[in-house]
């Protein structure tokens, strides 16, 4: 649907905009709104929005220009600092990533010995141990064998400790 306009509406946007209406506007633009009811609604709808507009322009407190600048120095300085961080980051990240890859690589290859110290340590607990593989079944009781005890502490040191140290080095703190 196709508005019509009025050839007048142009000069009555004018006149409100700069502020002359309704008392500085000229006399036959006063007497054309009050006759056509397109430029009416208008002068009626845009009058209070353009008072508006004009209270809050008058009321508006801008800050110094001194005070924008510093702030746009501090903007540059922290940006700049971000960005030659990006590279110290992901150096970061990749060197905690090998050191946690590297870690479970010499658990890996330690295990053996770990698997005697954990039969060790069973023995001195065996009041636990046997309480525990009495109460498990026997395919149960073979989870508690040496091997699957230094896979489990394996995958829990990765399942913990990687999400924690690449949270450490990609965070900006």
């Amino acid at each position: 649907m196709r508005r019509s306009e009025c050839p007048r509406e142009a000069g009555l946007l004018e006149a409100l905009r700069s502020g002359a209406w309704p008392e500085g506007a000229p006399g036959d633009l006063r007497g054309h709104v009050e006759r056509c009811a397109s430029c009416g609604a208008l002068a009626a709808l845009a009058a209070p929005l353009i008072d508006d507009y004009h209270a809050l322009a008058r009321d508006a407190a801008v800050p110094s220009s001194s005070f924008m600048w510093w702030r746009l120095q501090l903007r540059a300085r922290r940006e700049a600092a971000e960005l030659a961080m990006r590279p110290i980051t992901a150096a970061q990240g990749l060197a905690l990533a090998g050191a946690v890859g590297l870690l479970g690589a010499l658990f890996a290859v330690f295990a053996p010995r770990t698997a005697r110290l954990a039969s060790w340590l069973g023995v001195l607990g065996d009041g636990a141990a046997s309480a525990l593989a009495a109460l498990l079944p026997s395919a149960s009781a073979q989870l508690l064998s040496p091997g699957a005890l230094a896979l489990g502490m394996t995958a829990a040191l990765l399942l913990v400790v990687v999400p924690v140290a690449v949270y450490l080095a990609l965070s900006d703190r």
